[in-house]
């Protein structure tokens, strides 16, 4: 992980002055009337001092505390700061960032009750005294081995817990049986105990490296997002709550929902799947479940259904004609040979890159924006854009060959060309378009208006566009 800089910090934050005391370090009182003179030397952290000029909108270089009033949240940049001397400068302030723990600290004094919100860059655990935040995001720079907040002072409130760290290999967050919210991103950990996590609502482990997830007693699960690990299963059955489930990027062989009669989102992407199992009387809203080993799928059983994609499996029939709720679809690198779209009023997004489709029967999805095709561009015959413009349409031709745009692109008869890469010349007449010597995977483009509605026309030689 990358250690914190200055320039991560959002540059919109804005800092305030109280009513007022001295500052610690001797600098001289100041009346609440007239505020505070912004000098490097009252505002010793040069990220506070950053922020109080930029609170200061009438430039006078005083901070008053009307301007003070409007602070939420405070940054500190250097770790000899004074955290809560400084805060007194900000009655108004709910959170605190912390961007460097001097590294014999075991502990963060803020004195401030006030303080809800805390993110703190640190090598090791460290207490929090004077508030009592209900959230916190830890990012640990070379934090190594095991970590245990639970014998931390200071996060008894805490419901919300972020933790980040590249080199962590066992984690224990604190006030595990009230959190409610829990985020562990990137780190080495292997496995992850959640059954002291009675609480939990919504659970993020993604970009670790679990090889196992036990989620049976997280009963009050609704949320849980699991990408990017090394995980062979995923029992779901206890979880009665849950509605969202996001496991893409895994070794999963199967996925079966059909014990959550609440789900309402499926993202399983990248796996080895060969079975999706889910409820009979559902209300999932949106699937993907591109590039797994799927061979059949049955989107009618899906009412509510508006986001499918099965790209990249081995489909080779998909009926989406009861699906009429539908605003993205992509079938992508599949054997489907038909599909009925002539009732998708909704739809915006569709790929059929890659496929045996022959037809597209789009007169009534007038609010079609993106469309990708492969090499078929000849399905774009009866295509029609969307007239808000931010169009976009995508297809597959090869390289160093000269295409009349008028032609391959009959749906864009009447529009200005112009060119956006320099892989793209265009005749002056604006209607042939000759295609550079580009490699696989490069998208080219040009650029097409017509009124206000506007198109952006991919090229590429790889087919699929994910």
């Amino acid at each position: 992980m990358r250690k914190w800089t200055k320039n991560i910090v959002a540059a919109s934050a804005v800092v305030a002055i109280t009513a007022i005391a001295s500052v610690a370090g001797g600098q001289a009182t100041v009346s609440q009337a007239a505020g505070v003179a912004i000098t490097q030397k009252t505002f010793k952290d040069s990220g506070v001092y950053a922020k109080a000029k930029s609170a200061d909108k009438n430039n006078d270089g005083i901070l008053s505390s009307a301007e003070a009033a409007t602070v939420k949240d405070v940054y500190f940049y250097d770790e000899t700061s004074d955290i809560s001397a400084t805060l007194k400068y900000f009655p108004k302030a709910t959170e605190v960032t912390i961007l460097s723990v001097p590294s014999s600290a075991k502990t963060i004094t803020v004195n401030s009750t006030k303080i809800k919100k805390m993110t703190i860059a640190t090598s090791k655990v460290v207490s929090i005294k004077g508030a009592a935040p209900t959230e916190v995001a830890i990012y640990g720079n070379g934090m190594k081995n095991s970590f245990d907040f639970s014998k931390a002072t200071g996060y008894n409130k805490v419901k919300k817990f972020s933790f980040y760290g590249n080199e962590t290999k066992k984690l224990v967050a604190p006030n595990q049986a009230k959190l409610t919210n829990l985020c562990v991103n990137g780190t080495t950990m292997t496995s992850y105990n959640t059954s002291k996590l009675k609480s939990i609502k919504e659970l993020n482990l993604s970009n670790n490296k679990l090889k196992k997830l036990n989620v049976s007693k997280n009963k009050n699960l609704t949320s849980l997002a699991c990408y990017s690990n090394k995980l062979s299963a995923l029992n779901l059955s206890s979880n009665k709550k849950l509605k969202d489930v996001g496991a893409g990027d895994n070794n999963l062989k199967k996925i079966d929902v059909s014990k959550n009669k609440k789900i309402t989102r499926v993202v399983v992407y990248r796996n080895k799947i060969k079975s999706l199992k889910y409820p009979k009387s559902n209300k999932i809203k949106e699937i993907n479940v591109a590039a797994n080993k799927l061979t059949k799928i049955e989107p009618k059983a899906f009412k509510s259904l508006i986001s499918l994609d099965v790209t990249s499996n081995k489909i080779s029939k998909l009926d989406v004609s009861k699906n009429t709720k539908l605003t993205y679809l992509s079938c992508a690198d599949t054997s489907v040979k038909t599909l009925a779209l002539s009732k998708m009023k909704k739809l915006t997004s569709l790929n059929v890159a890659q496929t045996s489709v022959t037809k597209l029967s789009l007169a009534k999805s007038a609010k079609l924006n993106f469309i990708s095709v492969g090499k078929k561009y000849q399905l774009l015959k009866d295509v029609k854009m969307s007239s808000k413009g931010g169009n976009s349409v995508c297809m597959q031709l090869l390289p160093n060959k000269t295409y009349n745009l008028t032609t391959i692109l009959p749906c864009l008869n009447g529009y200005e060309f112009s060119t956006y890469s320099q892989y793209v010349n265009l005749t002056p007449t604006g209607k042939t378009v000759f295609l550079g010597n580009f490699k696989k995977d490069n998208y080219l483009s040009a650029y097409a208006t017509k009124g206000k509605t506007s198109v952006t026309i991919s090229f590429n030689n790889a087919g699929v566009f994910y």
